[in-house]
């Protein structure tokens, strides 16, 4: 009986004492697994200092029995990365990623990290990318003792009531205040009760220093000879009804007097030269020669005559220049770009009148091999939008209107579908008209020599101004490559700054820097870009 106790008390003892040595062996087992498990590096480890140009990065991230997670730190190299998460807490592989870089186009070298964070041992490994400098690659030099025109402003046209785009009292702060636009185009009705729809838009835009001009597209139908506000059938103004329409427009102006809105000036008529089924009116130039020659005295503002479908139409504005009662009855040569045109007037210029772009629009939505985005995103608006600021003045105009101020292709959003942003927000277009809104208003453009030092493929556009002690520069760059620029002038600047519109950025400020010599700044500007440069000198 003794011996089978002992035995019943024995063999649980050895059950149990094997119980804990597999126990025991199991966990140590399992430290050794975790000891292995949860692994994740970069590869290569570290990285060489790039060039200032380089645009992406290939490496890998090596890992083991974990998931990670990538990330950028601060700083202003690393544009994005391809993969921000991986791994297995299962499994083992290498991922590999793509980090795309800005150029550095900044005068000195810039580094910024990647952290990578290990979820199973929670360790964090970071790997430097440092981008090199870069020397200058174009000059520019800015010559005040050659002067071209006196810059009056940017704007756009005020979207008419039947549009239902009208601009909210935030969408004005936003062009007019923020962006500094200055000029605001309205329509003048033909019926007398529609004169009021947009007086407070226009007051509001006047409260942050814009002018207003209006422009008819049609006088009143009882003045026309086909008794209708359409002009498809070339319906013109009666001649006997000249007294009249001067007076009508008199009237509209001192309409909004009395509402509180200041016109600046008054057009004779939207496009003369074009018959359309919506309001218009024809005119040849011999008529509208004699009505300003009896009446653009009489109308209570500035008098802005031409306004032709484009620039290629000077009939209108040459035989007004060339008579000599009429050239003193009227202030403004205005014309459009549809067809295209962008040109000098001489003429105008001799006869001391301004010249002003004052409207067109791009809103191209095919896409073929010449344009295969649509065409209000950002290159092909720096293409065609920023390009045509710069084109009108480079050829001396003194103001620039682009159509719908509110509208998907347009300055600022609307409720469109086809926006790229958010109803009430500046566009890509908004920021470029903002460029020459903030850096060239007010100011007297100034010659400009680009020098090509290290010869790029050149796609550089650049206009000077001067005014208020200080010198601008706009500048377009439309190569695939970041460049740094000198701009040379011949006074002593005693501060500068600048700001960059991309594709990513929204006049964002970027590094400008004074020489030794206190003569000349450099700024580096990137790949499709706009930049305006402010330099205040003694």
């Amino acid at each position: 009986m003794i011996h089978l106790i002992k035995k019943y008390i024995i063999l649980p003892t050895l059950l149990f004492a094997t119980f804990l040595f597999v126990q025991c062996d199991g966990d140590v087992s399992g430290v050794d697994e975790e000891s292995v498990a949860g692994k994740a590096f970069f590869k290569p480890a570290e990285i060489a200092p790039l060039s200032w140009d380089v645009k992406q990065v290939e490496l890998q991230i090596v890992w083991s029995k974990t998931a990670w997670k990538l990330a950028k730190l601060p700083g202003d190299a690393i544009e994005s990365i391809s993969v921000e998460m991986g791994g297995d807490a299962n499994k083992e592989g290498e991922t590999d990623v793509v980090v795309t870089l800005f150029p550095n186009t900044s005068s000195s070298e810039r580094s910024q990290e990647l952290m990578l964070t290990n979820f199973s041992t929670k360790e964090i490994i970071r790997l430097k990318i440092t981008q090199q400098t870069t020397s200058v690659s174009s000059k520019i030099t800015l010559n005040p003792d050659v002067s071209y025109q006196k810059v009056t402003g940017f704007g756009g046209m005020l979207n008419p009531s039947w549009t239902g785009n009208n601009l909210r009292d935030a969408d004005v702060q936003k062009l007019y205040g923020d962006l500094g636009y200055n000029i605001i185009r309205m329509m003048l009705y033909p019926n007398k009760a529609d004169w009021g729809l947009n007086t407070a838009t226009a007051k509001k835009a006047q409260a942050l220093g814009a002018i207003v001009f209006a422009s008819p597209w049609s006088p009143p139908a009882s003045m026309k000879s086909n008794g209708k506000l359409s002009n498809e059938d070339g319906g013109y103004l009666l001649p006997g009804k000249y007294a009249d329409y001067a007076t009508h427009i008199k009237d509209f102006v001192d309409y909004q007097k009395n509402q509180g809105l200041n016109i600046y000036a008054v057009s004779i008529q939207n496009e003369p030269d074009w018959k359309v089924t919506y309001d218009g009116c024809s005119w040849t130039p011999a008529q509208m020669v004699s009505f300003i020659q009896n009446h653009g005295d009489q109308l209570g503002a500035k008098v802005m005559v031409g306004e032709a479908v484009n620039n290629h139409n000077k009939s209108y504005t040459n035989a007004l220049l060339n008579d000599a009662v009429a050239v003193n009855k009227f202030d403004i040569v205005a014309t459009h770009l549809y067809g295209g045109g962008i040109a000098p007037d001489h003429l105008a210029a001799q006869k001391g009148k301004e010249f002003w772009m004052t409207e067109h629009l791009f809103n191209d939505t095919q896409k073929d091999a010449d344009m295969p985005e649509i065409n209000w995103t950002w290159k092909p608006s720096l293409d065609y939008v920023a390009k045509e600021i710069h084109d009108c003045m480079a050829a001396n105009f003194n103001a620039y209107v682009w159509w719908y101020l509110k509208r998907f292709y347009s300055m600022i959003a609307d409720g469109d579908s086809k926006n790229l942003v958010a109803d009430g927000e500046v566009t890509k277009r908004g920021y470029i008209m903002g460029h020459y809104a903030k850096y060239a208003t007010g100011k007297t453009r100034i010659q400009s020599v680009v020098q090509n030092v290290h010869e790029p493929e050149s796609d550089l556009l650049v206009t000077a101004y001067q005014g208020n002690g200080e010198y601008t520069a706009v500048i377009i760059n439309r190569n695939a490559v970041g460049l740094r620029i000198e701009l040379a002038t011949p006074s002593e600047i005693v501060s500068t700054s600048a700001v960059e519109t991309t594709e990513n950025k929204n006049m964002a400020s970027v590094e400008s820097e004074i020489s030794d010599s206190k003569k000349s700044v450099t700024v580096g500007i990137s790949p499709n870009s706009i930049v305006s440069v402010k330099m205040i000198f003694q």
